[in-house]
């Protein structure tokens, strides 16, 4: 089952990589949040009720929690605005960094039909925290901890730092773009108090499938 987490107030769920989080102006039906109410519904559940508090890319796999019962709302998307919510994600990245750990503070804007890192004009602010996890010759595991949630964040701090995200066709250039089937990244964990309980819950989505192990596997956190 991709169900991570359930009760009769959230359900945790981990996202395939290549469908939408929730509606696109194309297609209404494929995507998480019109199937999860399918899914109650199924279940005998009249007039299901499924709230959104975040959001992963389309291309982006992993950790996607949602509210069951309006009684979670206000506490969880406090939560978010506050940056009480903590989430680390994982990314097979282009090239190799000379650091192990970094600290990037870029802001964030949307220029051209696009969002961008923009420096030399403010946006909105924009932080994450990066470690290398292992390195080969030519790509590397990251792990990102983006203490903002803006649009794209963790794509963009990356390919503006010079190391894309494999498989990234928007931001990661032909060479990064080019060296992997899809988008190589993954909502590994996140973390929260349950907003009605208040119990503290540690949300892991196994790596996908076709996800490259590397040199070594293990992920540290």
């Amino acid at each position: 089952s991709r169900i991570l987490f359930r009760d009769r107030y959230l359900m945790a769920y981990n996202k395939e990589a290549g469908i939408p989080t929730q509606a696109m102006p194309s297609d209404a039906y494929n995507n998480v949040y019109e199937a999860a109410k399918r899914f109650l519904s199924a279940e005998g559940v009249d007039d299901p009720y499924v709230g959104l508090h975040h959001r992963l890319d389309r291309d982006t796999s992993g950790v996607l929690i949602m509210t069951l019962s309006r009684a979670a709302n206000k506490a969880l998307s406090r939560a978010f605005m506050e940056h009480r919510v903590k989430k680390m994600y994982l990314a097979w990245v282009f090239g190799v960094p000379e650091w192990n750990e970094t600290r990037v503070c870029v802001d964030i804007g949307r220029g051209a039909g696009r969002y961008e890192a923009w420096i030399h004009q403010p946006g909105k602010l924009a932080e994450t925290l990066f470690t290398v996890l292992c390195r080969e010759s030519d790509r590397s595991l990251v792990r990102a901890e983006p203490i903002t949630g803006r649009t794209h964040q963790i794509r963009l701090h990356l390919a503006h730092m010079g190391f894309p995200v494999l498989g990234d066709r928007r931001y990661g250039g032909p060479h990064a773009a080019a060296a992997a089937p899809r988008l190589l990244l993954h909502a590994f964990q996140l973390e929260c108090l349950h907003p009605v309980t208040a119990e503290k819950l540690s949300l892991r989505a196994p790596l996908p499938e076709d996800w490259p192990l590397g040199a070594d596997p293990a992920i540290p956190g």
